[in-house]
């Protein structure tokens, strides 16, 4: 009796290590049911001459999807300063979604400060229309070498900083914060990187200032730092905070997923998500001596 117990247990307890290694083999396939389609806009405009703006323009696919974003083609895509009235076109001469404006000289800058702008998207049936108001903006002062407050940094080292100051008085002020030594841009809200009213007017804090160059790069003679600032609404802000958090949302403290915001509106069948934003933007650039 014992030794057929034995067995018994033996056998259960085989037939349970062949179930676990046959589940761990097996491949899930989840089918999801395929959504209808969205149009995506990714329209980020600002008033620097020297870059090309443009607005591309895709449709959503499947979360699952190993396949790339196809592109929106033959749309008629317009901004319109409501002040002015004067229209500017983007075109995609290249087929490749990515719709481009050229301007007809040095002069014809699309985001000036305090005017709003409405951008259309015409395609087939669907109509797509959203406002931006462009902010004002700050001056830079310089770019240059001071001491790394960082509390693990040398006692010796330097970090470059950027010398500029929130505006002062009236409503709060948002900047997006670029730099060419660093890929992650910086985000503003008056002096700091979240809102603390008693920061209006003063100097950006060393969390913004000091972050123009990576950390752990080393620049050279001959290198060059370009920063710029772009002024964004407090809408504008909002999304891309929100995009960050959806992005790097992951981990033991990972929150419930929510819809990204859009300002755009659709009056056809088709919806349609992404932002636009225009910026009145200023830049400087340091050469390392």
């Amino acid at each position: 009796m014992l030794k057929f117990i034995i067995q018994n247990v033996f056998y259960t307890i085989l037939f349970l290590i062949l179930l676990l290694n046959t589940s761990c083999e097996d491949v899930i396939q989840i089918q999801l049911d395929e959504g209808k389609k969205m149009v995506v806009v990714d329209a980020f405009i600002n008033s620097l001459q020297d870059q090309d703006q443009y607005i591309i323009l895709t449709y959503s696919e499947n979360y699952f999807s190993q396949e790339t974003f196809k592109p929106v083609l033959g749309a008629k895509v317009t901004i319109k300063n409501l002040i002015s009235n004067a229209v500017y076109e983007f075109k995609d001469d290249s087929q490749n979604g990515i719709y481009t404006f050229y301007p007809s000289s040095t002069n014809d800058t699309i985001c000036k400060a305090n005017v709003t702008y409405e951008l259309t998207i015409e395609h087939g049936n669907n109509k797509f229309t959203a406002l931006s108001n462009t902010k004002r903006n700050t001056v830079i002062d310089s770019v240059a070498l001071g001491p790394d407050f960082r509390p693990t940094a040398a006692s010796n080292k330097k970090i470059w900083y950027l010398f500029a100051k929130d505006v002062k008085g009236g409503p709060s002020d948002f900047y997006q914060i670029k730099s060419n030594q660093n890929k992650s841009f910086i985000l503003a809200w008056d002096a700091t990187p979240t809102f603390l009213s008693a920061f209006d007017g003063f100097n950006f804090v060393p969390p913004i200032a000091g972050n123009i160059v990576s950390r752990n790069k080393e620049l050279k003679s001959g290198d060059s730092i370009r920063v710029d600032i772009l002024s964004i609404t407090r809408q504008t802000y909002d999304f891309i905070t929100q995009m960050r958090r959806t992005t790097f949302n992951s981990g033991l403290f990972a929150t419930t997923m929510e819809n990204v915001k859009t300002n755009l509106l659709s009056s056809g069948d088709t919806k349609v998500v992404g932002w636009f934003s225009t910026s009145y933007a200023v830049s400087k650039t340091k050469i390392v001596p």
